[in-house]
């Protein structure tokens, strides 16, 4: 099951996943890829799991790359939930992810380490933005080159890259360009710029956006699921205000030129 290029906004639910919700896996994948998940409403007596998606149960595989989840309406659960893992893996990459906790597993019993890379995870409450609650064999989170707004849980591990408890500063979820998506950019000293892997080999080629929104457009590229533009640097220069008086000067008498030149070409033909 694939689930591309799609928004879902403003959705209620009563108990389990806000907009998407999945009660067992049991072979393939689900892979949700540039699309937004946004303003998640809870109704009823719960309990509430994922604002934006909830995975009761899998077996085989669940990928989320290049997407949004911005659940700031709800007080409970995590944007992103999964049950129990019997077998197969989780998978995010390039994505932001923001909820009253960001990602919960909440019990793994696969022997694949789930992997989070190139990710910010944000939690809007007082859980972790990333808790991985029991592993019964051994599987841990991997994770690189993110970014979250809390503290690492017990059973992930700091592999590479990442800025722990720390404020990604992405801006609000707006319409930033690319067809029906609203996505969260990097502000100005965010961070998230530039902070990717070094390592990008190019896949995926464009940021959440699509076609126009390349990737790379940095040193490196940005964490997150939507890239920035670089600002143009600075010289440091000033230009001197005699150098602007020579210029005006040379326009000036360039004017005065060609209006006594036209004026004498027209005495003549007269």
């Amino acid at each position: 099951l694939t689930v591309a290029r799609s928004s879902f906004v403003g959705n209620s639910f009563t108990s389990g996943g806000g907009s998407l919700f999945i009660s067992a896996i049991s072979d393939g994948t689900l892979l949700v890829d540039s699309s937004t998940f946004s303003g998640a409403v809870e109704t009823g007596g719960g309990p509430w799991f994922g604002a934006s998606i909830q995975v009761a149960s899998l077996e085989g595989e669940f990928d989320i790359l290049n997407s949004t989840m911005d659940e700031t309406v709800v007080a409970n659960g995590s944007a992103v939930s999964v049950g129990t893992v019997s077998a197969g893996t989780v998978n995010i990459a390039h994505s932001s992810i923001r909820g009253p906790g960001g990602v919960s597993i909440e019990n793994n019993d696969s022997t694949t380490n789930p992997r989070i890379e190139n990710s910010v995870l944000e939690s809007t409450g007082a859980a972790l933005a990333l808790a991985l609650d029991t592993s019964s064999n051994g599987a841990r989170v991997q994770l690189k080159y993110s970014i979250l707004n809390t503290n690492l849980a017990g059973l992930a591990d700091d592999v590479v890259g990442n800025l722990l408890a720390t404020d990604p500063q992405l801006g609000a979820l707006a319409n930033n360009g690319g067809p029906r998506m609203f996505t969260r950019l990097p502000l100005a000293g965010s961070p998230a710029i530039n902070a990717g892997d070094p390592a990008y080999s190019g896949n995926p080629a464009f940021d959440e956006r699509g076609t126009g929104f390349a990737r790379l457009q940095g040193t490196r590229i940005d964490i997150g699921a939507a890239e920035v533009k670089p600002a143009l640097a600075a010289t440091g220069s000033t230009v001197s205000w005699w150098v602007i008086a020579i210029a005006a000067g040379v326009v000036i008498l360039g004017v005065v030129t060609l209006i006594l030149s036209r004026r004498a070409r027209s005495k003549i033909e007269a």
